[in-house]
């Protein structure tokens, strides 16, 4: 099943609109983005698979890096935006399509 993205997109905005603001909220213009909230988030994953009929195990050892912004609100709105990363750390020992 496909999901249009504007579907997705009127998704997220839904949320943005009745979450509470993280940010502080401000009277002018200048301070929308000096004001405004940044954070990092990591996370670590490890997965073992060990299965029946194959010979080999498989390891995934993944960081998951997030950093996310989200400005002042000015006259009742707000953004956030954020972007996320994913790298294997260590050695690859699982087929990721791209090492059979």
């Amino acid at each position: 099943m496909t999901k249009s993205p504007l579907i997705c997109a009127a998704s997220v905005l839904a949320l943005m609109v009745s979450m509470p603001a993280l940010a502080e909220t401000v009277d002018n213009a200048a301070d929308f983005f000096t004001k405004g909230a940044a954070g990092l988030d990591f996370r670590y994953r490890l997965e073992l698979v060990d299965q029946d009929g194959l010979a080999e195990n498989a390891t995934a050892s993944t960081l998951l890096t997030k950093l996310h912004y989200e400005t002042a609100t000015y006259k009742g709105f707000s953004g956030f935006i954020e972007a996320e990363h994913i790298a294997v750390v260590g050695k690859t020992t699982y087929n990721n399509s791209l090492n059979g």
